[in-house]
């Protein structure tokens, strides 16, 4: 029995700790674009290119 209450009085003290403390600002996050840029693909360099491929 004094455990429960020992307990009980620790979780009230927790959640008003946390209550009471601000929370933490969100980082900044901009919107995505309409227009996101392309992903790059990497390619390998020494891979021979096929026909009708050119080099970038």
């Amino acid at each position: 029995m004094k455990f429960s209450i020992i307990f009980a009085v620790f979780l009230a003290i927790c959640c008003a700790l946390a209550v009471a403390t601000p929370g933490k600002p969100r980082p900044y996050s901009p919107r995505p674009t309409s227009h996101p840029r392309p992903i790059r693909v990497r390619r390998d360099i020494n891979l021979p290119l096929e026909q009708g491929q050119q080099i970038n």
